[in-house]
């Protein structure tokens, strides 16, 4: 048990820290803070729906992978939701396809799971902790669980 939680801790921690800046396409592109109000404000305001919710799943994958360099317990949890809300997109019916109410609430979905995303490099403050500290209070916590369904499971 200590092994493996000293591999899950040397996992969540190989990152030199965590920017919240992220480049778009090539080296050579301007760098760009996706959590900055405004530049979701602008992406929101494109009129084409599809390309849209194209550059906002795009943004949240690299908003996400930057959180899995320090965090995994929580990268993998926003992977699931990011996954969750791109098949509900994908896998939308024929009256669907012309309804734009259902492109909004998804591109809305993931604006607010970026914005989760952004509240998540800041949670250990709450809890007068950094950010590579709540990494391991995270890794402890779905531990814990783990042991607690275990238990239960085996009880049962």
């Amino acid at each position: 048990m200590n092994a493996k939680v000293r591999e899950m801790i040397k996992d969540a921690i190989e990152s030199d820290g965590v920017e919240e800046i992220f480049k778009l396409g090539d080296e050579q592109d301007s760098e760009i803070d996706i959590f900055n109000e405004d530049y979701i404000d602008r992406i929101n305001k494109i009129k084409l729906p599809n390309t849209k919710i194209q550059i906002l799943q795009k943004l949240l994958a690299k908003a996400i992978d930057e959180i899995k360099k320090v965090n995994k317990m929580q990268g993998i949890d926003f992977t699931k939701k990011m996954q969750a809300i791109v098949e509900r997109y994908n896998e939308r019916n024929e009256q669907d396809v012309f309804n734009a109410e259902e492109f909004e609430i998804i591109a809305e979905e993931l604006t607010n799971l970026i914005m989760n995303v952004k509240m998540e490099f800041s949670a250990g403050e709450d809890m007068g902790i950094s950010f590579e500290e709540k990494a391991f209070y995270d890794i402890l916590k779905t531990l814990a669980h783990n042991a607690i369904s275990f238990r239960y499971a085996f009880i049962f």
